[in-house]
């Protein structure tokens, strides 16, 4: 009763014809390119499809700052969703990871050619590239979480506490400090 081969079957759309990429040669759609994707994603918090995230305003807001006045509001719709957390976690590290991005390609290394950037020796030699972000990539991805550079952040400053509070022991937790 089933066919030999389900696979065959599924990608099969009649007449001998296989879809197996159907956005094959499409560019990719940014995920901030998209207009009103908050309401868009999220029609219940925002019924009427309007005061989202890229609005026009007089005063330009960061995406952390939007997203803190968001979820502390008075109307708490949004702090009980559960994926509307996840979603403003997830875009408030994209706008951070892509702000430190730009700040590391602007900041490049100073030769006595260039007023800086990465001159085209630099962007042709492989080895002097991947030298140069990898220190970069320590010091503008300490605030992203999850990344070497905040783990590493995050030990010294452990190693800096036990160093000037001294070790931690039971009794430190209930007794006050001098």
């Amino acid at each position: 009763m089933q066919p030999p081969d389900i696979a065959q079957e599924v990608l099969s759309y009649g007449d001998g014809i296989f879809s197996v990429a159907p956005a094959q040669g499409n560019k990719p759609v940014g995920f901030f390119s998209t207009p009103k994707l908050e309401a868009m994603a999220f029609p219940v918090q925002f019924p009427t499809g309007r005061n989202t995230l890229d609005e026009v305003r007089q005063v330009k807001l960061s995406p952390s700052r939007y997203f803190n006045t968001r979820l502390f509001c008075v109307d708490t719709r949004f702090a009980k969703d559960q994926s509307y957390l996840f979603f403003a976690q997830f875009v408030t590290e994209t706008h951070m990871a892509t702000c430190s991005m730009s700040i590391q390609t602007r900041k490049g290394k100073k030769n006595a050619g260039t007023a800086g950037g990465f001159p085209n020796k630099m962007l042709q030699d492989k080895v002097e590239l991947e030298n140069s972000s990898k220190i970069r990539k320590r010091r503008f991805h300490a605030t992203l979480r999850g990344t070497p550079a905040y783990w590493e952040k995050t030990l010294r400053d452990l190693h800096a506490m036990v160093r000037q509070l001294g070790k931690p022991t039971f009794l430190s937790l209930f007794l006050p400090r001098k």
